[in-house]
């Protein structure tokens, strides 16, 4: 998600939305009763996203690949075809 929407590039604003998106969706399993109102769910949710968020900027850093030039051209590629 931060490569396709510029505004989650920063970690708070990526961790904010990855806890409300993972509130809305156990809120939504207690609404409809299909399943069990967990915390652990979120506060791992919410670790997957740092985690991922973490890597991302290794790879960004890393080797000079970079994964914005290796999306870029992914997408890129996509466009022409």
């Amino acid at each position: 998600m931060p490569i396709s929407f510029a505004s989650l590039r920063t970690s708070h604003i990526l961790l904010l939305s990855a806890f409300f998106l993972s509130l809305f969706a156990e809120s939504l399993q207690y609404l409809f009763k299909v399943g069990l109102l967990d915390v652990d769910d979120i506060i791992l949710n919410v670790a997957g996203v740092a985690l991922g968020w973490l890597l991302g900027v290794q790879m960004d850093e890393g080797n000079g690949l970079g994964t914005s030039r290796f999306f870029y051209l992914r997408f890129r590629l996509f466009k022409e075809i």
